[in-house]
């Protein structure tokens, strides 16, 4: 099944490079309820709104990577535990 065309992956990239962090997770949103809304009815289209999806969650996390990267330059990133979440 297709999906979106590389015209169209060219274009969004562009577009989402331009967007703020709050336009991308609403954009990444709206994608995401379009995907779900097409389930079952339409798969061109869900598959079109999920590669939309992804491109511009891939915005947002290389935006991510950039700013962890920045803020530790080398390599002292710590990912510590802060909730309990019921593990014995």
């Amino acid at each position: 099944m297709s999906g979106a065309t590389a015209e169209q992956f060219k274009n969004w990239r562009e577009h989402a490079k331009t967007c703020s962090v709050q336009s991308l997770k609403h954009i990444i949103k709206d994608c995401k309820n379009a995907e779900e809304a097409m389930r079952g009815w339409n798969a061109v289209k869900e598959n079109y709104y999920r590669d939309q999806y992804f491109t511009y969650v891939d915005e947002l996390r290389e935006r991510y990577l950039k700013g962890v990267t920045s803020r530790f330059p080398h390599g002292e990133v710590r990912i510590e535990k802060t909730h309990n979440l019921g593990d014995k």
